[in-house]
C-alpha cells in the first residue's frame, strides 16, 4: 500500500508503468488535480482503502487536456 505522497512521486514517474496501485487513503482525500494526473497516468488501476477504483485513460494527453 502506498501514502498519498507516494503516490503523486510515482505519478511523475515514467518507469512504472503497467501497475496496479493500492493505496492506503480513501477516494474522497484526494484533490482535484491529483485525481486528473491519476486519470491520465499510466497504471492498470489504483484501489483505494475505500473500494473504489480508478481506471486511467490509456490515451497520450498533453498537461493542456489535464487542466
Amino acid at each position: 500500500m502506498v501514502t498519498e505522497t507516494q503516490l503523486e512521486s510515482a505519478l511523475s514517474s515514467i518507469a512504472i508503468n503497467n501497475l496496479h496501485i493500492y493505496c492506503a487513503f480513501t477516494h474522497e482525500s484526494l484533490n482535484t488535480k491529483l485525481i486528473k494526473d491519476i486519470q491520465y497516468s499510466h497504471f492498470k488501476s489504483i484501489s483505494f482503502s475505500d473500494a473504489r477504483t480508478i481506471y486511467p485513460k490509456k490515451a497520450s494527453f498533453s498537461d493542456e487536456d489535464r487542466q
